[in-house]
């Protein structure tokens, strides 16, 4: 602190003071001390310092930037090195990410999915889960940064990526006529939408399958026909669905049996401790993953809404990292306020998975035929690139 570094270093190179010159980032004891000593000094300032100053990130870090709080420290060091570790750099982009989507993904979703995938870990061995199944298609970041940061601990459950969608499990959990009621009797707002979309959509019944005697019965002229928004509309809708009752149960039979095979498969039926993971919100796919296989399913989220209460009355289990059964315009956390914003970045750009269908006694996996945008994988990808590489930097 006296400079007596300084001078040791001059007299063992035999240097005249003005012809060195000190780099350092402390300006006290860097910068300041070595002028005593009459050296040529040049500041370069840390990445973290560069970065307090900007006004985007000082407002999102808040006041924890530079504390002693281990877990924001290491998240300000990481973000910091990679966005502000350049000497010519003063902060101040109008971009917290510098347009960069991998930016995004590793400055903005990196720290928030880590964080989860951190506490995961811990909640899990707490509850004594063997194994945990990442839904898709969320459920496939969220593996692969839970797989980084748990790589060589070996208390860790492991994990399976599981396709699963509300349509398969819909369709799946369909066994009484009074289950095709409760499901025809959802309302269908302002959707203009035709009644064979509505059948398939949500009983997976292909249109060309609905008897022209039942449609005509119902008062529809073709499977064409847009389905009324009325009272008189759904009760004439229901009324269809009751009729075509034996034949969907026929097709959710043709369904379930397969799938409950490749549930079986993965370790869902039996012999495990299980639990699934899903980025939220009501825990719809896992109360009907639970009802299907007949065991219990605990329940891993980011955060659940009010309306996962439904589920914990029919013996669920579930666990938020950010919350349960919380009134999403009211939560701090972007990821569950801006919620479209955050599917939208963390779903995986793979076809959604739709059922599985008997081959030759197999099951086999069926996707929407729905293409992806080539802009929104590219951007999709590049997020998950800069997601994954802070996980792998914290690890």
């Amino acid at each position: 602190s006296d400079g007596g570094l300084f001078r040791l270093v001059l007299e063992q190179l035999g240097a005249r003071p003005k012809a060195v010159l000190h780099v350092g980032d402390n300006r006290r004891v860097d910068i300041e001390q070595a002028k005593r000593q009459g050296m040529k000094t040049y500041a370069l300032p840390k990445a973290t310092t560069i970065m307090n100053k900007d006004r985007g990130y000082r407002a999102a870090l808040g006041t924890a930037t530079g504390s002693h709080q281990i877990a924001q420290s290491v998240v300000d060091a990481l973000i910091a090195q990679r966005l502000f570790d350049v000497p010519t750099s003063t902060g101040g982009s109008e971009s917290l990410f510098r347009g960069d989507p991998v930016n995004l993904g590793y400055s903005g979703l990196g720290p928030v999915v880590a964080g989860f995938a951190l506490w995961l870990g811990r909640r899990a061995r707490e509850d004594g889960i063997d194994r945990l199944f990442f839904l898709s298609r969320e459920g496939w970041i969220l593996k692969q940064v839970f797989d980084a940061i748990h790589a060589d601990q070996e208390e860790t459950p492991q994990t399976r990526y599981v396709y699963a969608s509300r349509r398969a499990l819909l369709v799946a959990s369909l066994r009484e006529r009074s289950d095709v009621l409760a499901v025809a009797c959802r309302g269908f707002g302002d959707a203009k939408v035709s009644v064979g979309e509505l059948i398939q959509s949500r009983f997976g019944l292909p249109p060309e399958q609905v008897p022209a005697a039942a449609l005509k019965a119902a008062g529809y002229s073709s499977v064409t026909e847009l389905v009324r928004a009325t009272d008189e509309g759904e009760r004439v809708f229901h009324g269809l669905c009751l009729d075509l009752a034996d034949l969907i149960l026929m097709h959710a039979a043709r369904e379930r049996d397969p799938y409950l095979r490749y549930l079986d498969s993965v370790g869902l039926g039996q012999g495990t401790r299980p639990g699934i993971v899903d980025l939220g919100w009501a825990g719809y796919m896992q109360g009907a993953m639970q009802e299907l296989v007949g065991r219990e399913i605990r329940g891993y989220y980011y955060a659940t809404f009010e309306r996962a209460l439904q589920w914990t009355a029919r013996g669920c289990k579930l666990a938020g990292y950010a919350g349960e059964f919380v009134t999403p315009a009211y939560h701090p956390s972007a990821l569950v306020s801006r919620r479209p914003i955050a599917e939208y970045l963390l779903c995986n750009t793979d076809p959604s998975f739709d059922r599985c269908e008997d081959v030759d006694g197999e099951p086999r996996h069926v996707f929407s035929t729905a293409s992806e945008p080539p802009e929104r994988r590219a951007l999709v990808e590049a997020v998950h690139q800069g997601i994954l590489q802070f996980a792998r930097d914290l690890s």
